[in-house]
C-alpha cells in the first residue's frame, strides 16, 4: 500500500481512487486488509514480542471508513484462513477506535 500512499501525496488522492477501483469484491477487501497490517516489535530483555495493528487513518485515507464498514458487514470469519481472520479482526479494532474518536497517527 506504500504505492497508494505515495500516489496520494503526489497526485491529489489518486492512490485512494486506485484502491477504491481495486477493492470491488469481498476477497479483494480481505487482500486490502492484509496489506495494511503493520507489524511492530519491542525489545525487552531476551523477548521480542511482535504486535500487529491497522491504523484507522490508513483505512480512511485509502478506502474510507464507511466503505470498510460496509465490507466488514459481509465478512464471514469462519470461512477465513488464520492470516485473513487476523487482518479482519484488526480492521474491526481500527473501526472501533475510530468510532470512539481515538484517531491519532499511531492508532
Amino acid at each position: 500500500m506504500l504505492f497508494a500512499y505515495r500516489l496520494n501525496a503526489i497526485a491529489e488522492g489518486a492512490g485512494s481512487q486506485w484502491v477504491k477501483r481495486q477493492v470491488t469484491t469481498l476477497e479483494r477487501f480481505i487482500l486490502f486488509a492484509r496489506s495494511v497490517v503493520v507489524k511492530t516489535t519491542q525489545y525487552a530483555g531476551d523477548a521480542v514480542p511482535e504486535n500487529y495493528s491497522i491504523r484507522s487513518s490508513t483505512l480512511d485515507k485509502l478506502l474510507g471508513i464507511e466503505a470498510c464498514r460496509g465490507w466488514m458487514s459481509q465478512v464471514q470469519q469462519d470461512m477465513l484462513d488464520a492470516q485473513a481472520k487476523k487482518a479482519v479482526e484488526l480492521v474491526g479494532q481500527a473501526l472501533e477506535k475510530h468510532q470512539r474518536g481515538d484517531t491519532s497517527d499511531w492508532d
